[in-house]
């Protein structure tokens, strides 16, 4: 599953690994639709799936990963999640929030500043300036930058 919002890979039906040859099909949901619900159509189409793969889940609504959290427990159907944890303004995503209040196992994948230290941050980046106001979700030709809490904290995209 993936977001609709999310434009990565070939727009809301596709996710595409960093890999360019690596894509698969994806059901796009919107921030309103209920996962429950889907997962029940597909079901009622002798198309269960075996697990539940959402990129981008940071953009999922609380109820929507309460859903999910219900499904993993309820259902059994195991649920992988592959989320930002926080927003470039530093504050968690109301998703990604819920996904740490009820997931189960977390496996974090470091990014590296580019200073070779371990990125904490995404900055948004707008004129060769960091940016710390806005709407919490731009997607498409935004910039973004991982930094690591010194680089983010001194506004340094890149080294001199």
């Amino acid at each position: 599953m993936k977001l609709s919002i999310s434009d990565r890979g070939e727009g809301a039906t596709k996710i595409k690994s960093r890999l360019e040859s690596v894509s698969t099909n994806a059901q796009p949901i919107s921030d309103y639709e209920s996962i429950k619900v889907l997962l029940d159509q597909r079901i009622k189409n002798n198309q269960k799936p075996d697990v539940i793969v959402i990129d981008e889940s940071q953009f999922l609504s609380t109820k929507q990963v309460e859903e999910l959290h219900d499904i993993a427990h309820l259902r059994n159907i195991p649920v992988l999640a592959y989320t930002l944890k926080t927003t470039f303004k530093r504050e968690f995503f109301e998703g990604s929030k819920r996904l740490f209040e009820l997931g189960d196992d977390f496996e974090e994948i470091i990014g590296l500043c580019w200073c070779g230290k371990r990125a904490k941050f995404n900055a948004r980046v707008q004129d060769g300036r960091i940016v710390e106001e806005g709407s919490d979700v731009l997607v498409g030709d935004t910039m973004y930058i991982a930094l690591c809490p010194k680089h983010f904290s001194q506004g340094k995209i890149e080294g001199e």
